[in-house]
């Protein structure tokens, strides 16, 4: 009776310590599916990441190109009144910053924000240069055109001497329609402000040569557009490098796969 006892006991233990290993495996299979199910899922959230960043710096580089390439064209438009291309690309420059604002990482937005700065600035100064002598290429167009009243105009803005141009002149010039009454205010006034320099400089005789104060700074404003395209490419090739190194680091690929050694830990930490 005591050895069946015996028996049965031993054979209880034994089913109890079974079903422990049993649990303790099937728990040890349950944590490596999950470990193995956060690694996929980390892995798809970062090549996400990396693709929404790659696209938002590829956008911001082609807007910024857009832009340059719509300056440059405004530099050799001529007569054209039309300045919708440059102040569209402006916006959409703008609006390709924030994306990458939007997707960082911070180190990169950082490097856009300051190129976009930089071409808007050239873009405006551009057209604002464009706005300052449209006047003037109008009143040229017209009078190559044969329109009398600009050829007028344009031989006595021509003329050597002090004598500003008579009214009617002016008068007769917007009658024709070919500048619109600001135009021909603001060539108007161009014309005058050139009679007073002059009248200015032959009164104050040679200048005298003063002592530089120090190196200055270039001013931006009389940099010719070539240099500032070729130097805003540049930055743009230095945007793309920082782009590629920032999506080539560590913390943006995804994790080693865990060692044998770590999982059990692991195992062994959740059992606990």
């Amino acid at each position: 009776m005591q050895s069946e006892l015996l028996i049965a006991l031993v054979g209880a233990g034994s089913g109890i310590i079974g079903a422990g290993l049993g649990m303790l495996g099937g728990l040890r299979q349950a944590h490596a599916a999950q470990a193995a199910a956060e690694r996929t899922t980390h892995a798809a959230h970062t090549q996400w990441r990396s693709s929404t960043r790659r696209d938002a710096a590829v956008s911001f580089v082609a807007a910024a190109h857009e832009a340059l390439e719509a300056a440059r064209h405004t530099c050799t438009q001529g007569a054209d009144r039309d300045l919708t291309a440059p102040n569209a690309a402006r916006r959409e420059l703008r609006k390709a910053l924030a994306l990458v604002q939007l997707e960082g990482p911070d180190n990169v937005a950082e490097i856009a924000e300051k190129i976009q700065n930089d071409v808007d600035s050239t873009v405006l100064l551009v057209t604002s240069r464009h706005r300052r002598f449209l006047p003037k290429l109008l009143l040229r167009a017209a009078a190559e055109r044969g329109v009398e009243e600009a050829q007028a105009v344009r031989r006595e803005m021509d003329r050597v001497g002090p004598r500003p141009i008579d009214g009617a002149l002016w008068r007769a010039l917007r009658q024709t329609d070919e500048l619109t009454a600001r135009e021909v205010g603001m060539l108007a006034r161009q014309h005058s402000k050139r009679l007073q320099d002059e009248a200015r400089s032959l009164n104050a005789g040679p200048a005298t040569p003063l002592e530089p104060e120090g190196e200055q700074e270039p001013d931006p404003r009389q940099r010719p557009f070539a240099e500032s395209y070729q130097d805003h490419r540049k930055a743009l090739r230095e945007f793309s490098a920082a782009v590629r190194d920032s999506l080539d680091v560590p913390g943006g690929a995804a994790p080693a796969p865990v060692g044998p050694a770590e999982e059990r830990a692991r195992e062994l930490r959740a059992v606990s």
